[in-house]
């Protein structure tokens, strides 16, 4: 269970470095906090499923018995949200 802030902080920066890494492929393109995944286009349903691959394997969740939508993937505050509130 994820209990201080430094932990926090580094689910946001695990899951912004695989963003990055993965999905974008122009150099010149950072993202940050609050950066717009789905209105930019750097998360598109199949990079969404890839993402929730991975956040499954790294936290454990089950994507099966978690009610998610699409504003939980707009940005990182919003995807580390999604993990911390439902991680065990």
């Amino acid at each position: 269970m994820i209990k201080t802030k430094e932990e926090t902080v580094g689910v946001k920066l695990n899951v912004k470095n695989y963003i990055s890494e993965q999905f974008i492929k122009n150099d010149k393109i950072e993202i940050n906090d609050e950066t717009e995944l789905l209105k930019l286009g750097i998360i598109d349903s199949l990079s969404m499923m890839t993402l929730i691959m991975f956040i499954e394997k790294n936290y454990g969740l089950d994507f099966y018995e978690i009610e998610i939508n699409r504003d939980d993937f707009q940005n990182l505050l919003t995807i580390e949200s999604l993990i911390v509130k439902n991680i065990k």
